[in-house]
């Protein structure tokens, strides 16, 4: 998943980058992980 987010920042896809870091917290949070959840929803 941190591939798809590196190629979306890359070209300069926000739309995409929103959509990746939004998927990575749902990840996370599913996970119990969530300090590291909230960090990808405050992502920018």
């Amino acid at each position: 998943m941190y591939q798809v987010l590196a190629i979306e920042e890359a070209l300069g896809r926000k739309e995409g980058m929103a959509s990746d870091y939004g998927n990575l917290g749902i990840l996370y949070k599913t996970q119990g992980e969530l300090e590291q959840a909230e960090e990808m929803y405050q992502s920018p």
